[in-house]
């Protein structure tokens, strides 16, 4: 773990050569001080909201602080959990994380909520433990709604724990589920 202040600065970096993981390493007040250092710079306060899952230590207070700093916190989210597998990589825990911090901001947009890998928004937990997110319980049942081939295909969805599939959003496999079209393919696939 690195340390803080101008300790931190030095083995970080210039913000264009930062990572994800470099950003993920650092202590939270040393991350909060170089991303004041900093301020302004959106590429890099969106590497820092992806260093909150890649941690495995920030609080959903820590992930707020950084939104803060971006300049369209209503829309970033979005983009970033879209391109989740690209920005971010990483195993399921990191996806996990992730997941949970988009899905604590009250009042999630349904666009937000249908937009996580599914396996890993379907296991998410809501406000008591033993609970499937409520948010997300509301994104399947408006989408298969009181159609039972919907609810059985969406049964036999492909998405899975890890690997390729792991990567396939929720609304993806909702709307296919539906429409009783094909799964999509997974990303990077052809």
């Amino acid at each position: 773990m690195v340390g803080t202040g101008q300790e931190a600065a030095g083995l970080v970096g210039a913000p264009d050569e930062v990572t994800v993981r470099d950003l993920a390493r650092l202590q939270t007040q040393a991350l909060s001080d170089y991303l004041t250092r900093h301020a302004g710079n959106d590429s890099l306060a969106e590497k820092a909201l992806l260093s909150c899952a890649a941690s495995g230590y920030r609080s959903r207070d820590d992930f707020d602080n950084v939104l803060r700093r971006h300049s369209c916190p209503d829309t970033v989210l979005l983009r970033l959990t879209e391109r989740l597998r690209t920005r971010l990589g990483g195993g399921p825990s990191w996806r996990e994380t992730w997941t949970q911090l988009v899905l604590s901001r009250t009042g999630a947009d349904p666009a937000l909520v249908r937009a996580p890998p599914a396996w890993t928004a379907l296991r998410a937990r809501g406000d008591y433990h033993a609970t499937a997110h409520a948010a997300v319980v509301t994104a399947v049942r408006e989408a298969l709604g009181s159609d039972q081939e919907a609810w059985d295909r969406f049964a036999a969805c492909p998405a899975t724990h890890s690997g390729p599939t792991a990567w396939l959003r929720l609304g993806d496999l909702l709307d296919a589920a539906a429409t009783g079209s094909p799964w999509p393919k997974p990303p990077g696939s052809r």
